[in-house]
């Protein structure tokens, strides 16, 4: 309204008292002679009557503003008495977001050219996002001024906020592991190798280089991580996702997927449009329950599967991110999925050398053990995946802090019995005798 020298009332409309509230507004509006920004909330209770919404602005006789989301603008423009301007309002670009928060920064806070491009390349924020960064930033460092808020502190708000937007439908896995303790064939290391330079030299090779051009969809990385449980999948996600410097959410399928009809793809497009603000990871484990083959459509809870899982191909189709998946049953995923895959890493059960490694990684240096602990035996006569080991080690410390002394041979021994037993597998003789 600066250009036609009129102040500019803000109105919110909210689900309740609706039309109460637009009278309103268009009183007041009239009153001062201002223009009118009506923001129409998005979850509104029910279809709105937009006829009645017309009628309540009818002879404003002031410059009118609607702001919207799209799901609601083009029924609310098509029902209008005339023709109105819409302008879309695209993601900001790169340039654009470090402007954004050159400009938003209090005056007092002065960060270099490089840490705004980083903030702006590592989070894709609208500019409120961005305000709601830097308040939480402040509030991490308690602090009167931005003298004590730098670049790393706003890096830390700009995941606290991407956190609690993502939250509802995923949830933040922390990455414990360095590089060097993942124990894996040289194949799958290889092709891990190879996706952590993929990622880290995306804006070279699409932007640079021009790819970018060759692409009009999947410009992201998909993965699928495949193998028996335990054998390293989901710490190789980890462990990746470290080495990139990002955040990693693995997906609650209970929570995204949902039997009202439509709910679903609700779910998976904020999950998506979430996860692409934050720079996120998504992680599917067990992918099979969502990513499963298309049956034939027999009845209508068939068809809306089948849709369910047609936009979810889309979504992945068009994420610019990065997402992992990882199943005990690849065969069972979609043709579809598996074509749109960059890397398919199989993860195998450990042979002796590997299961060795493992074994000895799994003792801390802290850990209190006897010198008769004989950890060769174990691997050379146990093929068991990374994950039994983990908790055949775990029990056995517990077991020896039960009773306040080292870890000896025999908890050891105790503790691999309870893993076959748990598993429900049989022990040959030479395996008896070795427990």
């Amino acid at each position: 309204m600066a250009e036609l020298d009129l102040p500019l009332l803000s109105v919110e409309l909210p689900a309740a008292q609706f039309i109460d509230r637009l009278r309103s507004a268009r009183r007041e509006a009239r009153w001062h002679g201002a223009g009118l920004l009506l923001r129409i909330a998005p979850r509104l209770n029910g279809a709105p009557d937009w006829s009645e919404f017309w009628s309540g602005l009818a002879n404003l006789q002031v410059p009118l503003i609607i702001s919207t989301i799209p799901e609601l603008a083009e029924s609310l423009f098509l029902s209008g008495p005339g023709e109105a301007v819409l302008i879309k309002l695209e993601e900001p670009t790169l340039t654009a977001r470090a402007a954004l928060w050159e400009m938003m920064l209090p005056t007092e806070v002065k960060l270099p050219p490089d840490d705004l491009n980083r903030l702006a390349a590592r989070f894709r924020f609208n500019p409120g996002r961005i305000k709601q960064a830097i308040r939480r930033a402040f509030a991490l460092m308690a602090a009167p001024s931005g003298n004590s808020v730098t670049a790393d502190s706003l890096l830390e708000a700009c995941r606290e906020v991407g956190s609690t937007a993502i939250g509802p439908l995923a949830q933040k896995v922390p990455l414990p592991y360095e590089w060097d303790e993942l124990v894996v064939p040289p194949a799958v290391r290889s092709e891990l190798e190879l996706a952590r330079t993929w990622a880290q030299n995306e804006r070279q090779v699409l932007d640079r280089w021009g790819f970018a051009r060759r692409l009009p969809t999947g410009r992201g990385l998909t993965m699928l991580f495949s193998g028996p449980p335990g054998t390293g999948k989901t710490m190789a996600a980890q462990v990746l996702t470290r080495a990139w410097g990002l955040d990693l959410y693995r997906v609650d399928v209970p929570r995204t997927v949902s039997k009202f009809i439509g709910d679903t793809e609700k779910n998976l497009s904020r999950l998506f449009d979430e996860a692409h603000a934050s720079g996120a990871v998504l992680f599917f484990d067990e992918a099979d329950a969502m990513f499963g083959k298309r049956s034939e459509v027999k009845d209508a809870h068939d068809r809306y599967a089948n849709l369910e899982i047609g936009y979810l191909l889309q979504r992945m189709e068009e994420y610019e991110g990065i997402t992992i998946l990882a199943s005990n049953r690849a065969r069972d995923l979609d043709e579809a999925f598996v074509r749109r895959f960059h890397f398919m890493i199989d993860f195998p059960m450990p042979d002796e050398a590997h299961r060795l490694k493992i074994w000895e990684g799994m003792f801390p240096r802290e850990a209190e053990r006897d010198m008769d602990l004989d950890i060769r035996l174990f691997a050379k006569e146990f093929e068991i995946s990374g994950g039994e080991i983990k908790n055949i080690v775990l029990a056995a410390a517990y077991i020896a802090a039960g009773e306040n002394r080292p870890i000896r041979m025999a908890d050891v021994q105790r503790a691999v019995r309870r893993e076959f037993l748990k598993s429900g597998r049989v022990l040959n003789r030479r395996s008896l005798d070795i427990l």
